[in-house]
């Protein structure tokens, strides 16, 4: 692997989470995360070279080589990531979805009951703003491979079981055929910091 050594400004970006990846999170259980490469058509093969990944794809300009670059949309390596995940305002306080669901993650009756009592509504996690995150990651690591070339060492960093069961949450949370189409998908590494 290509190191680069040069000094940049390390950035701070935003990525959603689910509840229940939020409370893996939480739990020391999940250290990795997939996302889908937005232009799948783009991908041909592709190498790390150090900070960037290197993709031959169709629609490079000759001038270089067939051959584009393309930093990770999540980050580079030491770049942090604050979480974005569903949650209330409650009683003066902020409270979390991720904190509230069983293991299926559906919302614990309990809680349910009494966010209605008081007319609480939980706000998407898209809509969370930073001041409210309490989740900081640091990215260590990222790479690019199909989401059907998950190991169960990465589903389990992924915070669930197995490959079997990665397989599942894929599906529940991108859709019908997401899996099958076996896309190429970011593979960001990361640390919790706070």
């Amino acid at each position: 692997m290509i190191e680069f050594h040069y000094e940049r400004e390390i950035k701070d970006r935003p990525i959603l989470f689910s509840p229940l990846m939020a409370k893996a999170i939480l739990d020391g259980k999940k250290t990795q995360t997939r996302r889908i490469i937005k232009d799948q058509d783009a991908v041909e093969f592709y190498e790390p070279t150090g900070e960037f990944i290197h993709v031959h794809a169709n629609d490079c300009p000759s001038y270089c080589d067939y051959a584009c670059q393309y930093p990770c949309p999540y980050g580079m390596r030491g770049d942090t990531l604050w979480v974005r995940e569903s949650f209330a305002v409650w009683d003066g306080g902020t409270t979390y979805l991720a904190n509230a669901v069983d293991e299926d993650g559906d919302e614990k009756e309990w809680v349910k009951e009494a966010r209605l009592a008081y007319g609480v509504r939980w706000k998407p996690s898209i809509h969370m703003p930073k001041a409210l995150c309490r989740i900081h990651l640091k990215v260590v690591d990222f790479d690019v491979e199909r989401v059907q070339s998950i190991s169960d060492d990465d589903a389990k960093a992924e915070g669930v079981e197995s490959a079997a069961a990665f397989r599942e949450l894929w599906i529940r949370i991108n859709g019908q055929g997401s899996w099958d189409s076996n896309p190429w998908v970011w593979v960001v590494k990361f640390e919790r910091i706070s």
